[in-house]
């Protein structure tokens, strides 16, 4: 069986063209195809999205540490697009969390209105601050405001 990085040298020079300059949409067509699984097989693909997702976490953490050692430019548009991919994760795992009985587990420790105590106000404005923040990070090119 061919490893990824073969699969990949194999592939013809304007594909991989391509697949770079229009990465931002490989991602989020990812995060679509993500999204729909999810709600097609609500509760049902619990243990394949957990899997999904844990793949992708330990992916990026690992991206990390190798551009925190020795940084390169990274356009902007990307870094967005992989937060995409993490913030639709995210959703998914906590859905599945919520449908697996983590919602009963809350209503049993917080109350009935344990709910209303995660305000999607404050979940925006996280989201925009981690935008903001990242906007400021030197090895990315692209940014808001060049």
């Amino acid at each position: 069986m061919e490893s990824g990085i073969e699969w990949l040298q194999q592939l013809d020079h304007a594909t991989q063209e391509w697949l770079s300059r229009h990465s931002e949409m490989v991602f989020c067509f990812g995060a679509a195809i993500i999204l729909l699984t999810h709600f097609r097989f609500k509760g049902h693909g619990r243990w394949f999205m957990l899997l999904l997702f844990t793949t992708l976490v330990i992916a990026s953490a690992f991206i990390f540490i190798v551009l925190s050692r020795k940084p390169e430019a990274i356009p902007f548009k990307n870094v967005a697009s992989v937060l995409l991919i993490y913030g639709v994760g995210l959703f998914v795992i906590l859905s599945e969390l919520m449908l697996s009985g983590f919602a009963r587990y809350l209503t049993v420790k917080r109350g009935e209105k344990w709910i209303k105590e995660m305000d999607y106000l404050y979940l925006s404005i996280g989201a925009l601050g981690i935008l903001a923040s990242m906007n400021r990070v030197d090895f990315l090119t692209g940014r808001l405001g060049d």
